[in-house]
């Protein structure tokens, strides 16, 4: 299988993985026993405020459907996730003056939580529509993410108007599932559109001027002041653990030394071990944290032997790869695709 590196860079806020966590511990299985097969830690999750790889995240939508044995159960994640949840974007929404405004909120800002999807908006006769145009290879994840991003905004919507939501069309690319009843129960009074050649959201104009029963013109202004300042510091690369991290992503198996990664960030090596430091890590803990995701990849979704993906991660042996493997996944490698 192609390695799609797109889906191991930065991708999505870890809150939205610990609302899944949070979701399986009420239902009796704790955070740590339900990551347990996806190779990520909890205590690192839960700690953690970078964006998780979609990767990751991919590995956690696919042990959430495995747990519940529902592949509709993002329908029934949306429903547990306030606009609280979003943070600073979600602050925003609720504060809008109506939903119109509230939806170029969304689409101005809405990575700041998430790179999943790029939305853009467009007027049609009727109403409007939001297209989310994905940016990164959704493969076998396209209906979880689709019916979670559907499900919240139907939700915020709900929330802030007060109104039942309906006639809209909401289109899929996937084909239509046998469980399409499960869409119908969670958003009543829709047309759900699939094999579509977009995944969108059309919302009549009936719905665009309703006041929001929460809008505050103040707080409006304070949210798109917090919400500007994140994208800044996003556009600008100030994390600069997470610029180092989407370097060796974009070199996949040819990575950078670290010398080489200091002159693409313009600044001398020195300064960048001092930065790095400063984060509380350091090149070596970053490339070994890109290695292992590669090595997660190829294991569980290629068949490359041992000897193959220890070439193409850059370990002059295979057994030094093996142990370096071991300790990288402890008890959680039983729970790995390895043949």
């Amino acid at each position: 299988m192609q390695l799609y590196s797109d889906r191991l860079q930065p991708s999505i806020h870890p809150a939205y993985a610990r609302i899944i966590c949070a979701y399986f511990a009420r239902e009796g299985m704790d955070a740590e026993t339900f990551l347990n097969p996806t190779n990520i830690n909890w205590d690192d999750l839960q700690n953690d405020t970078q964006f998780i790889s979609f990767e990751q995240f991919s590995r956690i939508a696919s042990r959430s459907v495995q747990v519940s044995q529902k592949p509709w159960i993002a329908l029934e994640l949306a429903k547990t996730i306030q606009t609280g949840h979003h943070s600073s974007l979600g602050f925003g929404v609720v504060v809008s003056k109506n939903l119109k405004q509230a939806i170029e909120f969304i689409t101005t800002f809405m990575g700041t939580r998430q790179k999943i999807f790029s939305p853009e908006m467009t007027e049609e006769p009727g109403g409007l529509k939001i297209t989310m145009v994905p940016n990164v290879t959704l493969l076998h994840d396209e209906e979880f993410v689709c019916c979670a991003l559907f499900g919240v905004l139907y939700r915020a919507v709900v929330t802030i108007t007060g109104l039942p939501i309906k006639n809209w069309l909401l289109s899929m690319t996937y084909e239509k599932p046998d469980w399409a009843v499960e869409y119908d129960a969670s958003m009543p009074g829709n047309q759900f559109l699939f094999g579509q050649k977009n995944i969108s959201v059309f919302i009549p104009n009936e719905y665009l001027n309703v006041i929001s029963l929460t809008h505050e013109p103040g707080a409006f202004q304070l949210a798109t002041s917090q919400c500007e300042r994140i994208k800044k510091q996003q556009e600008m690369g100030e994390d600069i653990a997470l610029r180092v991290r989407c370097l060796l992503l974009n070199s996949e198996s040819n990575f950078m030394g670290l010398n080489e990664v200091a002159d693409n960030l313009s600044m001398s090596t020195r300064t960048l071990m001092r930065k790095l430091k400063a984060s509380e890590t350091s090149y070596q803990e970053i490339l070994d944290d890109v290695r292992k995701e590669f090595a997660i990849w190829y294991l569980t979704k290629t068949s490359m032997t041992v000897e193959e993906i220890s070439d193409s991660l850059g370990y002059q042996e295979a057994s030094n790869f093996s142990r370096t493997f071991k300790r990288w996944v402890a008890k959680r490698r039983r729970s790995l695709e390895v043949s």
